[in-house]
């Protein structure tokens, strides 16, 4: 799977994706700091997500994904923004945050836009990390969110101003929202895949249609 999806440098390191390049390197000596010590520090930064496994390559990898603008725009594009601290993400429950999220997604406004756009990933790291009917559910409104977002200026306009390279380049933007077709195709692919192995020829059909 994309790691963008799987891995991403932002979740493995416990940061939104809005974080200074100041505050990943000081996560990362936390990090360090923990992994030689022997104590865990893996949390995903929210308790409904699995923690992702962490160790010293693991961190650096992250950090120098984070470090040039041509691979951090995908990371954030596959992860949260909490715009510091204007949309809502505490909370144990994933539903519970999603209702926030929800009640915030003005598609008309910067804070709606980036709210509509967690939502989309949060539902796509938990049908990912889901099994059964509910990782069908899951996939539904995270593909419906998706489609949103990607059609909501405001949103793109949001991420054009974090990276200049991308200011007046439609091309550019346009490969990134195919990018985001291809990486969630390819992790539906897998669903498909793992079903047909599983012989689960109902799940295949629900994940189709």
């Amino acid at each position: 799977m994309n790691p963008a999806l799987r891995s991403n440098a932002f979740r493995c390191l416990s940061l939104s994706a809005d974080v200074e390049l100041k505050d990943v390197y000081r996560r990362q000596k936390r990090l360090e700091i923990a992994l030689e010590m022997g104590e865990s520090d893996s949390s995903s930064g929210f308790d409904f997500l699995p923690p992702s496994p962490l160790s010293r390559e693991s961190v650096l990898e992250a950090v120098h994904r984070l470090e040039k603008d041509s691979t951090r725009v995908g990371e954030e594009l596959f992860w949260i923004h909490d715009l510091q601290g204007k949309v809502r993400l505490d909370g144990a429950n994933g539903d519970a945050v999603l209702a926030a999220l929800r009640t915030q997604s003005d598609p008309n406004t910067a804070q709606g836009a980036i709210a509509q756009h967690n939502a989309a990933v949060i539902l796509t790291c938990l049908a990912i990390e889901s099994v059964g009917g509910k990782c069908l559910d899951y996939w539904k409104d995270a593909l419906k969110y998706w489609n949103s977002t990607n059609q909501n200026p405001i949103f793109w306009q949001f991420l054009e101003d974090r990276f200049p390279s991308l200011e007046n380049d439609s091309a550019a933007l346009t490969q990134l929202k195919k990018e985001v077709g291809t990486v969630l195709a390819e992790a539906v692919g897998e669903e498909i895949w793992k079903s047909i192995r599983e012989r689960d020829f109902r799940r295949i059909a629900s994940i189709t249609t």
